[in-house]
C-alpha cells in the first residue's frame, strides 16, 4: 500500500514540475518536429542551394562558421547526419516560433544540447538561429 501511494505521490510531483509529462506532442509540435527532421534530410542530401534557401543568412553563417566555402555542403551533410539521430525537444514560442533543443545533457560528461530557431515563413518552416553547444 505504501509503495502504491509513494508512485501516485511521484506522478503527481512529475506532473506539477514538468506540466508535459505524460502528454503526447500538440499538432504544432509534431509539425515543428517533422519540418525538423525534413531539414536534416535536405541538408544531408540536397544541393547547397535548396539548403541555403531553408535558412536565414545569419544561420546559415553560424553553422558555416570556420568552414571554408568549398566544403559548405559537406559541412551541412555532416551536420544533419550528427544531429538526425540526437534527441530533439520542442518548445513553442508563437504559433510561427519554436526553439528546439537538440542533443542530450549530460553534465558528468559534458554533454550540453544545441539550440536552434525556427520561423514560418512564407508557407514553410525555416532556421532562423543556431546555438551551439558549449
Amino acid at each position: 500500500m505504501m509503495t502504491k501511494c509513494a508512485c501516485v505521490v511521484m506522478l503527481v510531483l512529475l506532473g506539477h514540475a514538468f506540466p508535459s509529462f505524460g502528454q503526447a506532442p500538440s499538432p504544432q509540435e509534431t509539425e515543428v518536429a517533422q519540418a525538423w527532421h525534413r531539414l536534416l534530410k535536405q541538408l544531408e542530401t540536397g544541393s547547397l542551394a535548396t539548403s541555403k534557401g531553408l535558412m536565414t543568412d545569419t544561420a546559415f553563417a553560424s553553422l558555416m562558421q570556420g568552414v571554408k566555402p568549398t566544403a559548405y555542403a559537406e559541412a551541412l551533410r555532416r551536420f544533419a547526419v550528427l544531429y538526425q539521430q540526437e534527441p530533439l525537444r520542442v518548445r513553442l514560442l508563437s504559433p510561427t516560433q519554436a526553439a528546439l533543443e537538440v542533443g542530450r545533457l549530460d553534465l558528468e560528461a559534458g554533454y550540453y544540447p544545441s539550440g536552434f530557431r525556427i520561423e514560418y515563413r512564407a508557407g514553410k518552416w525555416q532556421l532562423v538561429a543556431y546555438y551551439p553547444s558549449k
